[in-house]
């Protein structure tokens, strides 16, 4: 835990930003919100600049590292660090976090115990409680069912959480949903979009293992009204809030 907190460092914000590999990581939160419109926690999504400050894509980034494991995991561990760090000093810390990992660094970090006792010390250390993060399992092939189930576990064990991310789009699937039994399952904009029976059936199958629903992308008062009622717990959207620096 010591080398990542070394390479997390102040920022003019009054927050804090990552220094990894000649790059500057920092924080970007996009509120999630329940029925009464109150925030039940915000979505953390990382942003990455070059040295003359140059936006440079997450997505690119991590995938260019995911064939060098050990340099992989470190960075999305001091990522999800710096992600908790921000939480703890922003408006939001008393709220919940959900943080984006790939199924294959999930197989891989919920597995470990030093990985594990990391996040939970990290958060102990900020004056959050484990129960306020949530993984969210990205929309991306995995590579062994029996890890992933048990990393799961692994996490509940410690009352961290998981969700499903982007149900309904590639690999985010009913078979991952049942064979995950995951907290909550946020349902992609394309049911979303595809109308009542598609959001209906997406309810369905995330009340069959008790998981709590996330709308995403929504994007007018229309489609949050119907949301609402066909009966999503939870809705997250451009139209609700954008991602912003913490506040």
């Amino acid at each position: 835990m010591e080398s990542i907190l070394s390479k997390i460092h102040p920022n003019e914000e009054g927050f804090y930003s990552l220094h990894l590999d000649g790059l500057r990581f920092e924080s970007a939160f996009q509120p999630i919100y329940d029925k009464t419109m109150a925030i039940y926690g915000v979505e953390c999504l990382v942003r990455i600049f070059d040295a003359q400050g140059h936006s440079i894509n997450p997505g690119l980034f991590f995938s260019e590292l995911s064939d060098q494991l050990e340099r992989f995991s470190f960075a999305i561990l001091a990522a999800s660090t710096l992600h908790v760090r921000n939480f703890a000093k922003s408006n939001y810390r008393d709220k919940h976090l959900f943080i984006n990992t790939s199924p294959l660094l999930f197989e891989e970090l919920a597995n470990n115990p030093s990985a594990i006792d990391h996040l939970v010390g990290a958060l102990h250390y900020y004056g959050l409680a484990p129960s306020q993060l949530i993984y969210e399992i990205m929309e991306m092939a995995g590579e062994s069912e029996r890890l992933a189930v048990s990393g799961v576990q692994n996490l509940l064990n410690n009352q961290i959480r998981t969700a499903i991310d982007d149900f309904g789009s590639h690999y985010s699937t009913k078979e991952r949903v049942r064979l995950l039994y995951p907290a909550f399952v946020k349902v992609d904009k394309s049911i979303i979009q595809a109308g009542v029976s598609p959001m209906q059936n997406a309810i369905a199958c995330a009340h069959s293992v008790n998981a709590l629903t996330i709308a995403e992308g929504i994007e007018d008062q229309q489609t949050l009204n119907q949301c609402i009622e066909v009966g999503f717990d939870y809705f997250q959207g451009y139209y609700l809030a954008r991602p912003t620096k913490p506040m």
